[in-house]
């Protein structure tokens, strides 16, 4: 005797609903505050690396590459 139901189905009545699940509410989040853009002109090479180590970048080159890491930063933060 071949039974038409597949032996793993289940009818719709037997199977258990989750509850609707609700999104977490988020707080209002304040939006990103732009970086100012710094001069750089005749800025002290100790204040540059200060600069950087602020953002969390690597304070180690010349004072040109610096100034390079640190406005890239700055622009791609602000974009």
């Amino acid at each position: 005797i071949h039974n038409s139901k597949k032996p793993y189905a289940t009818s719709p009545d037997r199977v258990a609903k989750a509850p609707p699940q609700q999104l977490p509410s988020s707080p209002q989040k304040q939006p990103l505050q732009r970086k100012p853009i710094i001069t750089y002109h005749n800025l002290p090479k100790r204040k540059l690396i200060q600069l950087c180590r602020d953002e969390g970048l690597d304070t180690h080159g010349t004072d040109k590459e610096l100034r390079a890491r640190h406005s890239d930063y700055i622009t791609l933060y602000n974009s």
